[in-house]
């Protein structure tokens, strides 16, 4: 049977987030030497927040090697995959439709050497994704959803003087001056906002309460 918006009216559903990543959302366990195993579903991050929230449901779309707006033939081909988050935002906005919020965290791999970008590039990527959440069209009449930028943590020296440190030469500094540039976004961008530090706390929502980065400066607008 054909699904109307009338069939899921707003006020008889949960608040529908969805978290937009790379390795970091879908929960890629830090190890030592390759492959890294996936975390537990109550370990990864959109999970975690997922239980301080009272009237909301979150949906993880977390995929490793996922840029902003960058196709990477560097990664490892996994049957058609895009790694490029702008390609694939359409169709998990689609998917999972209706969405009420839409968390994009995405830029560490953007710092990898090969694509030779510095953090406005980066910036530019994320600014790209933004604007395809604000301006998606639901064929069912869904509002298009509101943003939560998060600046991943930065990159750590040990990362770029251990085993990645040819892949991720510059990532520390360029990892470093995100923050900056997405809360710029952010604020220029209405019913946007941003999330700038690496260490997750308690954050009073509308809808309850998140685990969102601590120190950050900003939360989602709803209205």
């Amino acid at each position: 049977m054909e699904k109307t918006p009338d069939a899921y009216p707003p006020d008889c559903r949960l608040f529908r987030i969805m978290a937009f990543g790379d390795s970091n959302t879908f929960g890629t366990g830090s190890v030592a030497v390759p492959p890294s195993l996936r975390l537990a579903p109550e370990d990864r991050w959109p999970r975690v927040m997922q239980s301080c929230l009272i009237s909301a449901e979150v949906m993880e779309e977390g995929l490793p090697g996922r840029t902003t707006d960058l196709e990477d033939l560097g990664e490892p081909v996994q049957g058609g995959v895009t790694y490029s988050g702008l390609q694939h935002l359409p169709t998990a906005l689609a998917s999972h439709q209706p969405l009420d919020l839409v968390i994009l965290m995405l830029g560490t791999n953007d710092a990898k050497t090969r694509f030779e970008r510095d953090a406005h590039d980066i910036a530019a990527g994320m600014r790209r994704l933004v604007s395809t959440v604000k301006s998606f069209q639901s064929i069912v009449g869904y509002t298009a959803p509101s943003v939560l930028v998060i600046s991943p943590p930065a990159i750590a020296s040990s990362v770029v003087n251990g085993r990645l440190g040819e892949m991720f030469a510059c990532g520390s500094q360029l990892t470093a001056a995100l923050p900056d540039l997405y809360r710029a976004i952010a604020w220029a961008e209405p019913r946007s906002a941003c999330c700038c530090r690496s260490r997750f706390r308690i954050n009073p929502l509308p809808w309850g309460s998140a685990a969102l980065p601590s120190g950050s400066s900003g939360t989602p607008i709803t209205t």
